[in-house]
C-alpha cells in the first residue's frame, strides 16, 4: 500500500491545489498500486501538528504501507528537525519516501542525499522569512508604529499616514483618564493590587467587573502610559531592554512601546501617542510592584525534603510526589510532571521517595564527613583568657598590698584552663543526617544540593 499525503495552507490562484498534488502523486505511485490519501486543508507547514498527517503517522504501524509519496518536500514540513524525525520514522519501518516533482526517492543513496540537501534549503528559506518579519516588526516600532495586537486599556487603534505611508498608532479614549488615577491610587499607603481592584470595580463596575489582579498588574507595569524621559530610558536599560529610539526621543511627553516583554530580549521604543503618567509616578509604582512580587512556592513539600530539587533526565521537568495505595499502605513515589501533567516526556520510570532519600542522605553524610571542621576552641576564647591574665598582673603592679599568693593561684587557674582548652579539645562532630528533623534535612539539602537528576535506574546528584 502507498500513502499519498497532500497539504494546502491557503486556496489561492497561484497555489497548487489538492487535486493537482494528488494527480502527480498517483502517477508516481503507479495505477496498479493500492493507495490511501491523507489531506490537510488550511494548515501551515511550519510544524507537523496536523490531523491528517498525524493519522498517517499512526497508520504506518497499523496498515501495510511501503511508501509515502508527496507532491513536494515542503508538503511534509519546512522545519528541518521535523522533517528529519519524519524520515527517521520511515527508515525505522523500512518505508521509502518519494517526492513526485523533485524526483527524490529514498530507496536510492543519491535520493537520500538529495533529500537532506533540499530540506536544509527549505529550513533556510523559512528562517530567512522569519528574520525578515522580525526586522520589519522592529522597524515599525522605531517609527512609533504599533507592532500588532489589540490596543491597551484606554487606547484604540488608529491608522494615520506618517512618513509617506499608512501606520497604526494608539489614540486615546475616554477611559484613559482613569489610568492616571489608578497609578496615583496604587501609591497610597496600604494600597495593594487587590484593594485597588476592589475600588475600581466599586466605582466603575461596567469597566472592571471582569478584571483580575494579574491584569491590573500588567496595566501598572506597561510603559505605554508613561511620559517617557531620560529616567525611564535608563530604567529599561537597567532591566536589560534594547532601546530602539534615540535618546532625544525621550522628551517627557510621548509614551513607549514595549515588545517581547516576556522574552529574554525585550525592546523599547517611543510611540507616536502621548503618555498620561509622569515618569516619577510610574517609576515609583514599578518599585512598589517589584517589592510586592509574590514569593516562589518553593521548599513547601511535605512528603520529601527533596521537593523542588529533583528533575527528569529526559525532559528536565520537576518531579512531584504522588501517593499510591498498596498492601503496606500508602507509598510515596516521585513522578515526572512532564509526563503526567504536560504529556511531553516519553521516559517511563518509577522511583520510591524512600529509596531516593536514602541514597541522597548517604551521599550527604559522606559529603559532610569530607569537610574540614574547626576545633571547638575559638581565638576569641583564648584572647579572653589572655586579657584576664594581663589584668591580674596589672593589679599586682598597681597595688602591692594584694596577696601575691592569691594572684599566683589565679594565674595558675588560668594556665590550667588554657591548657585544657588547647590540648584536650576535640574537633567538632556533625550529627548524622538521618537523625535530623524534616525541616533540618530540607535546610541542609538546600545548602548543599544544586539539583538531583532522575532517570530509569539512575540518580545523579549535582552539588553546589
Amino acid at each position: 500500500m502507498i500513502a499519498i499525503y497532500t497539504r494546502q495552507s491557503l486556496d489561492k490562484k497561484d497555489s497548487i491545489s489538492i487535486q493537482t498534488q494528488e494527480e502527480f502523486c498517483r502517477r508516481e505511485a503507479g495505477i496498479s498500486e493500492e493507495t490511501h490519501v491523507y489531506t490537510d486543508r488550511g494548515f501551515s507547514g511550519k510544524n507537523t501538528d496536523r490531523p491528517a498527517f498525524q493519522t498517517m503517522m499512526a497508520d504506518l504501524d497499523r496498515l501495510p504501507i511501503t511508501k509515502v509519496v508527496v507532491y513536494r518536500l515542503d508538503r511534509i514540513s519546512r522545519s528541518l528537525l521535523d522533517f528529519a524525525d519524519f524520515i527517521q520514522t520511515l527508515e525505522q519501518r523500512r518505508i521509502s519516501f518519494v517526492s513526485a516533482t523533485e524526483k527524490i526517492d529514498t530507496a536510492t543513496p543519491m535520493g537520500r542525499a538529495m533529500l537532506y540537501i533540499v530540506a536544509v534549503f527549505a529550513q533556510l528559506e523559512r528562517e530567512t522569512i522569519a528574520q525578515r518579519v522580525r526586522d520589519n516588526y522592529y522597524a515599525r516600532l522605531r517609527e512609533g508604529s504599533v507592532g500588532g495586537g489589540p490596543a491597551p486599556f484606554g487606547f484604540r487603534l488608529q491608522k494615520i499616514r506618517r512618513t509617506g505611508r499608512l501606520q497604526t498608532i494608539y489614540a486615546p479614549t475616554k477611559a484613559l483618564s482613569l489610568v492616571g488615577q489608578m497609578f496615583s491610587y496604587y501609591l497610597l499607603p496600604g494600597q495593594t493590587l487587590s484593594s485597588l481592584l476592589h475600588q475600581m470595580q466599586t466605582e466603575h463596575p461596567s469597566l472592571f467587573s471582569s478584571w483580575t489582579t494579574a491584569r491590573l498588574s500588567c496595566l501598572l507595569r506597561s510603559p505605554v502610559y508613561v511620559r517617557a524621559d531620560e529616567d525611564v530610558r535608563l530604567y529599561y536599560l537597567a532591566q536589560g531592554a534594547a532601546v530602539l529610539s534615540e535618546t532625544s526621543a525621550f522628551d517627557g511627553i510621548h509614551g513607549c512601546l514595549l515588545a517581547g516583554k516576556d522574552g529574554p530580549h525585550p525592546a523599547l521604543a517611543i510611540g507616536a501617542h502621548e503618555g498620561i503618567v509622569d515618569s516619577g509616578l510610574f517609576l515609583a509604582c514599578q518599585q512598589k510592584l517589584h517589592q510586592n512580587r509574590p514569593l516562589k512556592n518553593s521548599g513547601k513539600g511535605k512528603y520529601s525534603f527533596l521537593t523542588g530539587q529533583i528533575h527528569c533526565a529526559g525532559c528536565g521537568h520537576a518531579f512531584s510526589v504522588r501517593l499510591s495505595a498498596c498492601a503496606q499502605g500508602k507509598v510515596a513515589y516521585f513522578v515526572c510532571s512532564g509526563r503526567y501533567l504536560h504529556h511531553t516526556c516519553a521516559l517511563r520510570q518509577t522511583h520510591r521517595v524512600a529509596d531516593v532519600e536514602q541514597a541522597i542522605g548517604e551521599a550527604i553524610n559522606k559529603r559532610l564527613a569530607s569537610f574540614s571542621l574547626p576545633d571547638t576552641v575559638s581565638p576569641q576564647t583564648l584572647s579572653a583568657i589572655e586579657s584576664r591574665r594581663a589584668l591580674l598582673l596589672q593589679r599586682l603592679e598597681e597595688d602591692a598590698s594584694l596577696p601575691s599568693a592569691y594572684i599566683a593561684h589565679r594565674l595558675a587557674d588560668l594556665d590550667q584552663e588554657e591548657a585544657a582548652l588547647t590540648q584536650g579539645a576535640a574537633p567538632m562532630a556533625l550529627p548524622d543526617f538521618f537523625s535530623l528533623s524534616f525541616e533540618q534535612k530540607k535546610a541542609v539539602a538546600a545548602c548543599l544540593i544544586q539539583n538531583v537528576i532522575l532517570g530509569p535506574g539512575q540518580i545523579r546528584l549535582c552539588w553546589k
